[in-house]
């Protein structure tokens, strides 16, 4: 039979909410075949740092992967192949690290750390009666369990079947206020037309994965002066439910994906969504797609 390297370790990028979520953090690979312990650590590596755009953990796998068509793999992949090639996969933990501001509570960290580093040999390894700090190591499940869950019809039937919903690409304005909120509200192109719509919901997306929910009372004209055309500020409402909050749009998003891209003309995509899910694009689908039927 031909091992086929593709079917182990096969966990996506960390998405945005993973990467903030977990932070500076300190990894270690295992191998769950060894014979002495059973998990047995065979790399440590740091991942983190400033944070965005970090994948340490999931970039070993996809560099074993190629490294095994190209014949010219490194004593760390050669270690992953050889897992794979029993049939297993590679265990792999991560330790959060807290930002500090004295050399103590780095030397707490390092104890922490180490104290769950040998826990991962045995519980019973060490006399210890006070383990500080010390935190459980994360490990894969628990880490992949931070990122953002799918938006499904379920969601939408929490109160927002037949609601126009604009979705809003809030990344530049994020950076701008480090509000998701005010990211949010301001400043955006809508039509007449679209700011008489009722019972609106406003969603903000980094990434394709929703940082704030807003129910919209209404629009006023922005303050500043823009260059580019009138903009609106919603006066927002708080929603009853924070269902819709940290889910990943990305689904609803590939019909209208390229003009999601090219940043929405300022103005968003705006759909509704029906009971049986359905999804009616009142604003981003081409008129070519008009007649195309897209769902949940």
């Amino acid at each position: 039979m031909n091992f086929n390297p593709s079917r182990f370790n096969e966990e996506l990028k960390f998405d945005r909410l993973v990467e903030e979520k977990l932070g500076s953090h300190v990894y270690v690979l295992t191998d769950p075949t060894d014979k002495t312990t059973g998990n047995q650590p065979f790399y440590i590596g740091k991942g983190g740092g400033n944070g965005k755009g970090n994948n340490r953990i999931v970039s070993h796998f996809m560099d074993a992967r190629k490294s095994f068509k190209t014949g010219s793999a490194n004593p760390k992949e050669q270690r992953i192949h050889a897992i794979w090639k029993k049939g297993f996969e590679v265990e792999w933990f991560a330790f959060k690290c807290e930002e500090t501001d004295t050399i103590s509570n780095v030397a707490e960290i390092v104890e922490s750390s180490l104290i769950q580093y040998s826990n991962l040999f045995s519980a019973d390894a060490l006399t210890n009666q006070n383990e500080g700090n010390s935190k459980k190591f994360l490990n894969r499940q628990d880490v992949l369990a931070l990122a953002a869950e799918r938006v499904t019809l379920d969601h939408i039937n929490e109160g927002y079947i037949n609601r126009p919903i604009i979705l809003l690409p809030i990344a530049k304005g994020f950076e701008k206020t480090k509000d998701y909120k005010e990211a949010l509200i301001r400043a955006w192109k809508v039509t007449p037309a679209n700011r008489k719509l009722k019972n609106t919901v406003a969603i903000g997306l980094i990434d394709s994965i929703s940082y704030c929910v807003l129910g919209i009372n209404g629009w006023r004209k922005c303050d500043e002066a823009n260059s580019n055309g009138t903009r609106y500020a919603m006066l927002q409402k708080t929603e009853p439910t924070d269902v819709l909050l940290y889910k990943d749009f990305r689904k609803i998003l590939e019909p209208v994906f390229g003009y999601w891209q090219r940043g929405t003309g300022g103005g968003g995509i705006i759909l509704k969504i029906e009971q049986d899910g359905r999804v009616e694009f009142i604003r981003g689908l081409g008129e070519e797609f008009k007649d195309d039927i897209y769902y949940i």
